[in-house]
């Protein structure tokens, strides 16, 4: 599963020419292939070249350990996704650090909602994922200083669906592939694929609002960003419209309190 996922996921970098993330790759898929699921994973330089090769041995060999390792694979490949979607944010000093602070902001909102030990783990792999469809978009497109044209306007809003194709290829993953898909739904039916808010999925209803407000909180090459209390405001202001209230209103008492996210924001 996991080779799977990051064959196609090396693919995409390859085309993006993210090699700095190569040799690291190629190290821990070498210690997956010897059964060393523990082994730590950082970026590092090296060739793709290697990488594929490895990642298609396992990919002919994994069958005759299916089962006795897919747990542990379930997590592991979530790493690898999670620190190759950080090494493309970190080519983009706008953007570097976003996946994590989402991935925070979604779980301390899903631990205030009473989410299930299930759906926290779900919110958890789908926020690490979220971005993962801006891989197959120009770099030049992501960082684009001014308005986007229309092409680049679509190209932008495909993410979400190529996240989505990404990762429902396999069996497992299709639950998150789905709240990938939905992640920039509007509960009034706006959205990019205009999903009727009772449909959408609570996990990618909460994604939302974690992504929105990360952004707000950031700078971007077409604005500065917004103070904590006026990022409050903004997400109070679209309760209903192009948020879930419920998901908001739990965002506001984690922030009162202060204390779940003061690694992550400054108060």
């Amino acid at each position: 599963v996991a080779v799977s996922v990051s064959f196609v996921i090396v693919n995409r970098l390859v085309q993006r020419r993210y090699r700095d993330v190569a040799a690291s790759l190629l190290t821990v898929l070498k210690q997956f292939e010897k059964g060393n699921l523990t082994y730590p994973f950082s970026v590092d330089n090296g060739q793709f070249d290697n990488v594929l090769r490895y990642i298609q041995k396992l990919m002919m060999s994994h069958n005759s350990t299916k089962g006795r390792i897919d747990e542990k694979l379930n997590e592991r490949v979530f790493e690898i996704i999670t620190v190759l979607i950080n090494a493309m944010e970190d080519k983009d000093p706008y953007t570097s650090g976003h996946t994590t602070r989402v991935a925070q902001y979604a779980l301390a909102i899903g631990k205030r909602l009473g989410l299930s030990k299930e759906q926290m783990q779900l919110l958890n792999h789908a926020a690490a994922a979220h971005d993962i469809g801006k891989i197959g978009i120009p770099i030049e497109v992501i960082e684009k200083n001014g308005r986007l044209t229309e092409k680049e306007k679509l190209m932008m809003e495909s993410h979400p669906i190529r996240g989505m194709k990404i990762l429902s290829s396999i069996d497992y993953l299709e639950d998150i592939a789905s709240i990938i898909m939905y992640h920039h739904e509007r509960v009034d039916g706006k959205g990019y694929y205009q999903l009727p808010g009772e449909k959408i999925p609570i996990e990618a209803k909460i994604i939302a609002v974690a992504d929105a407000f990360d952004a707000m909180l950031s700078d971007r090459p077409y604005r500065k960003s917004l103070s904590l209390q006026e990022a409050k405001q903004e997400l109070i202001k679209n309760k209903g419209t192009q948020f879930d209230a419920e998901v908001v209103d739990a965002l506001i008492t984690v922030l009162e309190e202060k204390e779940p996210l003061k690694e992550f924001i400054a108060f």
